[in-house]
This record gives C-alpha cells, structure tokens and sequence, in this order.
C-alpha cells in the first residue's frame, strides 16, 4: 500500500503553503499546531512511508473543522512551491543514547529528501529533526536552499526547559524568568548564567552554584525523564518552531537561541565560520539574524568555544558521508 496525494479542508482564499516532512509524533504535533493558527494555511505533509495514513486520517479529520486551511498529502506541486519546509523527519536516538547515534541515518536522508526538490523559490526550512544542530548545518549546503533562510530549533527548547526549572525552584511564573542556554542541543549545551534573570534580578543573586549545577543538569537531562513515561518529546518543540514560524509571519519580534551558522562577531570570538550553532537570534518579518553584541562571562564563552569544536567534530565525522549519499552534492564551508 502506498500513500497517494489526497486533500480536505478546501478553501476559496489563497493560503500560505508550508510542507512538514515527517509524521510520526514530531510531525503530528507539528500539523496540530499549524491547524490551530489562525491565518490561512496549504500543509502539506510529505512521508513515504504507509504506516503513517491512520496518522494523516487522524489529522484530516480534524482538518474538516479548520475551514480556513488546505491539509494535502505528498502533493509534489505543493513541495515545489512551499513558502516554509518544517523538517521533523528521522529516526529518534533510543532513550539515554545520545542524539549523534542517529546522525548519519538522518543526514543522509535529510540529503535525500532535499535532492533536486525543484523549489520555485529556497523556502524558509524550520528544523526540528535530531540531530538539529548537524541536519541544519547539512541544509545550509545544499543547492537549491538559501542559508539564510534555514534555522534549527537547537537550544531553543532547552532554553524553555531552563526557564521553566528556575521558575520551578524559585516558586516563580515561567514569564518572569529571562533564560539563555547556547551551544549544542545535547551535551555540549551551555547554560549562559550572566545572562539569566529572573523578575530582572541576576539569577546568579538567588541561585548558589549547586543550585545552578542542578538545574543545568536537570535541563540536559529534561528529554530522558520525558521518556520516561511517553516515547518521545514533541509538544515543546513544535511549541518553538510554532513561534519561529509566528515571528516570520509578522507576529511579535522573537529574541531567542536559535541554530544558525556562526558569523560575523561570532565568528571572530569562536573560530568555526559557517557551523550551524545555538546562538542569540532575533525573528521578525525581515528574517533571522545572529544578535551580535552579546557578551559574556569569559568561562561560558570557553564553554561555547567547546561546544563549537564538538559539533565541528561530529561534522567532520558524519556530514560528508550523509551529503554525498546517493551523490547528492554538499557546498563545503567558505
């Protein structure tokens, strides 16, 4: 059995045409969350594989209640003209392995997936898949995609996770607490304490160090004890890329770490010019860009240097493998 083009929910305006790749829970979460916005939407979802049609019904026959939207399955046409790609397809890394053990699986499908896709124009490409930070780093090099407009979900979800330990430990509302947390989407992440606030006080005045080591583990540790009891995480990070999405569209300007390929400033203090890497970004309708001026502590830019030298590593590894799977051609970094 395979999965045919199909389509509900038809409406007479023009809706704005997004494709999300993948539909297992990350890409189910990610079609509920577009079918609750409120502007008018074509989502076209593209999976090959039919064990995931009960999935699509599912969301088709939600579809039937958001009138304003156009719900399409493996539309080649709706590919092609896509304004926005959310990237959600993958294998997950087992529980307690870490999120490189399904790099090269991803990597090369990420090239696969992309190879020759044809894009009447490079589309916005929102990336959610594991591992966030090497997938965003491959899609800044392929042809057809414009770097610029290829952002990775990276530490934004950990830096949501943080907020919401600090807010827990110090009995505060998630609202009232400003957290940063740079680096890798894993281990290497870097929680950025001089940056940290909380009702607009330092962090580091109501936090001891212990403290502080406690919640950072807890952060890195966050998607474990998720899998715990379910087996997956998605409805936070579809929740940021939501937000991304929101922010390009014209909603409020979004100030958040965010996966970009290191330039500028950053390139001066970090070395690793072009490496997809969490850093301070801002989102508004003009695009994304890299916050310049952000300083900090001289032990967490070490840190940040680390980071950068661990994901430049495990790219070196794994990129040049996955990008020519199937001879898809991979532009190397300038």
């Amino acid at each position: 059995m395979t999965l045919q083009p199909a389509e509900v929910a038809l409406s007479a305006d023009l809706p704005l045409p997004v494709t999300v790749l993948g539909l297992g829970w990350v890409g189910a979460a990610m079609v509920a969350r577009l079918l609750d916005q409120a502007a008018p939407l074509e989502i076209n979802v593209r999976v090959p594989s039919p064990r995931h049609l009960g999935a699509w019904l599912d969301l088709a026959d939600a579809a039937v209640l958001r009138r304003g939207h156009r719900l399409l399955l493996n539309d080649e046409a709706a590919w092609r003209r896509a304004a926005v790609v959310f990237h959600c397809a993958g294998a997950a890394n087992p529980t307690g392995v870490s999120r490189h053990s399904v790099a090269e699986h991803n990597l090369a499908l990420t090239g696969e997936v992309f190879a020759g896709a044809g894009f009447a124009a490079p589309p916005w490409v929102i990336v959610i898949a594991n591992p966030v930070d090497l997938v965003a780093g491959l899609l800044t090099r392929l042809p057809g995609l414009d770097p610029a407009r290829v952002i990775g979900t990276g530490t934004y979800l950990d830096t949501i996770r943080m907020q919401r330990e600090i807010a827990a430990a110090l009995n505060r509302a998630p609202a009232e607490v400003e957290a940063w947390v740079l680096g890798e989407h894993g281990e290497a992440q870097v929680p950025v304490w001089s940056r940290i606030r909380v009702a607009g006080l330092p962090a580091t005045d109501l936090l001891d160090a212990a403290a502080r080591d406690g919640l950072a583990r807890l952060t890195r540790e966050a998607a474990w004890r998720i899998r715990g009891t379910q087996p997956g995480t998605w409805w936070g990070v579809t929740a940021c890329a939501a937000e991304i999405f929101a922010a390009l569209r014209g909603g409020p300007l979004l100030r958040r770490p965010l996966g970009l390929p290191i330039a500028g400033a950053w390139a001066e203090r970090l070395g690793h010019a072009g490496l997809v890497l969490s850093l301070p970004a801002e989102v508004d309708a003009a695009g994304c860009r890299l916050i310049q001026d952000f300083r900090l502590e001289p032990g967490e830019e070490a840190a940040l240097r680390a980071a950068a030298a661990v994901l430049a590593g495990a790219e070196a590894s794994t990129l040049g493998r996955a990008g020519s799977h199937q001879g898809t051609e991979v532009r190397s970094i300038p």
